[in-house]
């Protein structure tokens, strides 16, 4: 499994041979916002070793769905560009946005997180060089979210959990090739 992200919601999922994107348009792509913009947009379904289901959240502008994807013995929950406080699935990687502006701030991302047992967690919409809008910034988050073991894989990571602490993983969105 490796994940990878792209622009500012974007996630591209690549599993034995087969990818999945939410967000980017890459791949067979799901959609999380409202209003769509391309991708799928079934509640649920399978595409090779991914298995997937849709619940709706607050969004900026409206519904959106987040998706609980099973693939590979783990659970990966994207949040989309969820803007409320909002009870969030179980899963073993939380996909969330930390940036703020329209969406959850880092403190209502990670009092959220909080609430459940996610090994790891990719915060989305997040200002880094490149991206135009005034989101926070990583270390806005790094500040906030504390206690948790942080890597910084560059463009692409290979899932690993450490059984003693929850990991924050700091992918670039910037770099997708």
């Amino acid at each position: 499994m490796i994940i990878k992200r792209k622009g500012i919601l974007g996630v591209i999922l690549k599993y034995d041979g087969f990818t999945l994107s939410i967000d980017s348009g890459v791949g067979r792509s799901l959609y999380s916002g409202s209003p769509p913009i391309g991708g799928v947009s079934e509640d649920e379904g399978e595409y090779g070793p991914f298995k997937w289901k849709s619940v709706r959240a607050p969004g900026p502008r409206g519904p959106i769905k987040v998706h609980i994807i099973e693939v590979g013995g783990m659970t990966l929950v994207h949040t989309g560009g969820l803007s409320k406080r909002t009870e969030l699935p179980e899963g073993d990687v939380l996909m969330i946005p930390m940036g703020g502006l329209w969406y959850l701030d880092a403190k209502e991302a990670c009092g959220l997180i909080g609430q459940r047992k996610y090994r790891a967690i990719i915060p989305l919409a997040v200002w880094e060089p490149g991206v135009k809008a005034h989101f926070d910034t990583v270390n806005t988050i790094r500040e906030v979210c504390r206690g948790m073991r942080r890597v910084r894989p560059g463009c692409a990571w290979k899932p690993t959990f450490d059984p003693s602490k929850r990991t924050l993983v700091l992918l670039s969105a910037n770099c997708v090739r």
